[in-house]
């Protein structure tokens, strides 16, 4: 048996490794079909359709394999995905011919990288997060931090509100859960990640580990004080006062510190991304449960500087990671073609927005053959929305279709399909 496993690149993606700061100009043709859900569902689907077309005739990666079994039967495969991503997009026409609604958008593609991880890439619309409690690889380690379980992941949710990246769903620390299983994708975990997401009305849920954070060093410093209040190995001077002490003792001067984040789909469960990063601290590593996590005290010490670091690197890891991933909410709530959604002026939702609805079929879901573990549950896209009413927590919108026709229901799903790209009409 022989195996052949190859890469192919459109001679455009020359500017994928070159580019970064500008995007090219594409036109492409997009198809969908006019069904129960009405001409604005048609064309949501049809812009989709000729975006992925830019973004495949811009930048197009091709995974062929072949194989021949011993038999002399050749099997192939083949994927082709986009190499770029449409960061805006103009609709220069639109058609019906028969069933079919063709658009013709002009749009502008840059490398996938850029496109995503760009400040300009943080989406229209804030997506909601929930936060477990952090587990810790060896708690001895931790002593002298205060509740650093609870205080490094909501100290971590904070940034993320105060970067306008998520809008962050707060557990009372008396219901923060963490993870059982030291794999994110042990399946109770995803039952833990499921419940938590349910309980908030959250899109997303961010696990984690503290991996490490201990001594590598010690050096000798010196102290004084009254006779009694040094505790731990030192080394005294002899003093003729015996009330008073002085000498040297060993002190903590270089620690590590090391977490993994996960971040989890709220439907499924699954870790969707995962993100290690560490830090090597020297100087005033002893923190001391006087300094409350995340307070100026805390970040004061030589050691709380890496922590502070190792902070804001994962939240630019994080926002990368949400800028990619399409916005979501959920009905609540159906009052004929009015449906309302749990999400509204602090997600960035605004009058006029319209949305893609997709029905769930729970009474589909697919499970894996042996252990019979959740995998998903079907969606299909059955209509628009167009919003009227945003408040803050939620918002009203108008269906483009009679909900019992397109079979919509409380609990499915609004989405914008769209991450980072915004739309003109001409």
């Amino acid at each position: 048996m022989n195996a052949r496993i190859f890469l192919f690149c459109a001679a455009a993606l020359f500017s994928f490794f070159f580019t970064t700061a500008w995007a090219d100009t594409i036109e492409a043709e997009g198809v969908a079909v006019i069904d129960a859900g009405g001409m604005d569902k048609a064309r949501q689907l049809a812009v989709q359709d000729a975006v992925l077309q830019a973004e495949i005739s811009y930048a197009a990666k091709v995974e062929s394999a072949s194989t021949t079994s011993l038999n002399g039967v050749n099997r192939e495969s083949l994927r082709v995905t986009p190499a770029a991503r449409a960061i805006n997009y103009t609709v220069l026409r639109e058609w019906t011919d028969d069933s079919l609604m063709h658009v013709q958008i002009r749009a502008q593609i840059a490398p996938q990288e850029a496109a995503c991880g760009s400040k300009q890439g943080t989406g229209k619309y804030k997506k909601k997060v929930a936060i477990t409690r952090f587990n810790t690889s060896n708690s001895l380690q931790v002593e002298d931090i205060n509740d650093i379980w609870n205080g490094y992941p909501l100290e971590l949710l904070r940034r993320l509100d105060a970067d306008s990246v998520a809008v962050p769903v707060n557990l009372s620390l008396s219901l923060l859960s963490s993870l059982r299983e030291p794999n994110p994708d042990a399946p109770a975990n995803q039952e833990i990640i499921r419940h938590i997401a349910a309980q908030t009305g959250s899109q997303f849920v961010i696990s984690g580990v503290i991996l490490d954070a201990g001594i590598g060093k010690e050096s000798l410093r010196p102290y004084w004080g009254w006779q009694g209040n040094e505790s731990g190995r030192r080394f005294e001077l002899g003093l003729p006062w015996s009330s008073v002490a002085a000498g040297v003792k060993p002190s903590a001067s270089e620690r590590r510190f090391e977490v993994e984040i996960f971040l989890h789909d709220g439907l499924t469960g699954a870790a969707i991304a995962r993100h290690r990063n560490a830090a090597l601290s020297n100087g005033n590593v002893a923190v001391g449960r006087d300094k409350p996590f995340a307070s100026a005290a805390f970040f004061g010490t030589d050691f709380g500087q890496n922590v502070k670091h190792v902070l804001e690197t994962e939240v630019v890891a994080i926002k990368q990671e949400l800028a990619c991933l399409p916005f979501m909410a959920t009905i609540v709530r159906l009052e004929g073609r009015k449906a309302y959604i749990d999400a509204g002026r602090t997600s960035r939702l605004s009058p006029g927005d319209k949305l893609m609805v997709y029905h769930r079929d729970p009474d589909s879901a697919v499970n894996t053959l042996g252990a019979k573990l959740l995998l998903g549950i079907p969606e299909s896209p059955a209509t628009t929305i167009t919003i009227t009413q945003v408040q803050p927590l939620f918002s009203i919108g108008e269906l483009a279709a009679d909900p019992a026709k397109v079979n919509i229901q409380v609990g499915d799903l609004v989405r914008s399909e769209s991450t980072d790209s915004s739309k003109e009409s001409i």
